[in-house]
């Protein structure tokens, strides 16, 4: 115990840390982030921690300040809808695997890896920089967006990739039931996101995804429930032949 407690009373010594406990306090609460390291749990009871939490604070202030109406999130929403696709394509693929022929595999890994690639983008955006979105109602339909597009690139593959010469049938399930399931799965974790907008949004407090969880595993059981479904209903058509 004494020497942890010596070690923490020669952290402001480090240098990395040398600039942490004299700061001055009244510094412009703008740009990068000066103080995001006393976010850290390992430097709670650091010296002069207290002060620079609230530099921190009135810059996290001052980010939901300037971000009002700033032109710039509605650039950040179309790309982050966008960036679905790249994940698509790395969830698909890895669906595809040998490794993941089971149904326990497509009920369970594969609608975790699909819903988690889907709103990776926002959430990690929502983690960092919460003041990007300008209301819970826009993180909503963005994830919807991205279920849009990742659905797309998902029957495209099925389409000219995966599928011989796939029925009118199939295309038709594919564009209308596939896609609907994965705006569906990414609107109720977008419900969850919102969620974790609105309380970092009011407190102005760090995001804290763990509000999302309910809605997340939600929409990954109802992916699951349907990939298990379907692919039962495929096992079992030669019976019904």
């Amino acid at each position: 115990m004494a020497a942890a407690a010596k070690a923490t009373q020669e952290l402001p010594d480090e240098p990395a840390l040398a600039q942490g406990g004299t700061m001055s306090s009244e510094t412009e609460p703008s740009g990068e982030d000066p103080n995001g390291i006393w976010g850290e749990p390992a430097l709670a009871d650091v010296p002069d921690a207290t002060s620079a939490r609230l530099r921190h604070a009135a810059w996290v202030e001052r980010q939901w300040s300037l971000a009002k109406g700033a032109p710039r999130r509605l650039g950040v929403f179309l790309a982050l809808a966008l960036a679905a696709g790249p994940f698509a394509i790395l969830c698909a693929g890895v669906r595809e695997t040998s490794s993941l022929k089971s149904i326990l595999a497509i009920a369970v890994l594969a609608p975790i890896a699909e819903e988690l690639g889907k709103i990776a983008a926002p959430l990690m955006t929502l983690e960092k920089k919460p003041w990007l979105f300008s209301s819970g109602g826009s993180i909503v339909v963005l994830c919807s967006l991205s279920g849009l597009v990742f659905a797309s690139i998902e029957n495209l593959l099925y389409f000219f990739v995966y599928l011989e010469d796939p029925t009118p049938g199939i295309i038709l399930w594919r564009l209308c039931v596939c896609t609907a399931l994965h705006i569906s799965c990414s609107t109720l974790s977008g419900l969850g996101l919102a969620r974790v907008w609105r309380r970092a949004a009011r407190e102005r407090a760090p995001a804290d995804p763990s509000f999302a969880a309910s809605w997340v595993i939600a929409a990954i059981v109802l992916h699951g429930v349907y990939n298990a479904l379907a692919t039962t209903w495929e096992l079992l058509a030669p019976l019904r032949t």
